[in-house]
C-alpha cells in the first residue's frame, strides 16, 4: 500500500508526458538514435517495479502524503508551461511559416536554458525521498534521470552558447547560478 500513491503519481507523470508529445510538443526534422529510444522504453517499463520493489516498510501519513502531492503537482504544472512554452516557439509549418527555432525567455527560463530537465530531476528526486532515502530499486532510476538531464542540459546549453550567445551567456544549464 505504501507504493500505491507514487505508482499513481508516475503514471499521471507518464501519461502528460505522452499527451504532451501527442498534443503540444511541435517535432522537428531530427532523428533520435534507437539507443535512445529503448533506453526510453526499457525506462518506463522499469519505473513501476522500481517503485514496488522500494517500498517503505511504513506507511506514510495524511501530512506527509499531502506535502509530497502539493510538491509534485507545482513540478507537474512548471514542466508542462516550460514544455508549453518551448512547443509555442516552433511555428507549424503547415500554417505556411518557415521553420526556425528561437529560444525561450521569461518565466522558467529567465536564468537556465533547461527548466524542464531541472523539474524532471526534481520530480524523481522528490519520489525518491517519499520512498525513503536509502538505496532502493529507484535509486538507480533516480541516478539515471539526474545524469541523463545534466548531461543533456549541457549539450543544450552548448547549442544554444553556438547559435545564441547573448541568450546562453546570462544563464546557466539547468541549476540557477550554479550549473
Amino acid at each position: 500500500m505504501g507504493t500505491l500513491i507514487p505508482l499513481i503519481v508516475c503514471l499521471f507523470h507518464v501519461a502528460r508526458r505522452l499527451y504532451e508529445c501527442l498534443f503540444v510538443h511541435i517535432f522537428s526534422d531530427s532523428k533520435m538514435s534507437i539507443v535512445h529510444y529503448l533506453t526510453g522504453h526499457f525506462f518506463y517499463l522499469s519505473l513501476p517495479v522500481c517503485i514496488v520493489c522500494s517500498e517503505h516498510p511504513t506507511d506514510r501519513g495524511f501530512t506527509s502524503s499531502t506535502v509530497f502531492l502539493s510538491v509534485i503537482i507545482l513540478l507537474e504544472t512548471g514542466q508542462n508551461l516550460a514544455m508549453r512554452q518551448l512547443a509555442s516557439l516552433r511555428p507549424l509549418e503547415s500554417k505556411g511559416m518557415t521553420a526556425r527555432y528561437l529560444p525561450p525567455t521569461g518565466s522558467l527560463f529567465r536564468h537556465v536554458t533547461c527548466p524542464h530537465y531541472a523539474l524532471e530531476i526534481a520530480f524523481y528526486t522528490t519520489v525518491h525521498i517519499y520512498l525513503g532515502l536509502r538505496l532502493v530499486p529507484f535509486s538507480a532510476l533516480t541516478g539515471f534521470v539526474l545524469v541523463n538531464q545534466v548531461c543533456s542540459a549541457r549539450k543544450n546549453h552548448q547549442w544554444y552558447s553556438e547559435h545564441f550567445p547573448a541568450y546562453a551567456k546570462h544563464r546557466t544549464s539547468i541549476f540557477p547560478f550554479i550549473l
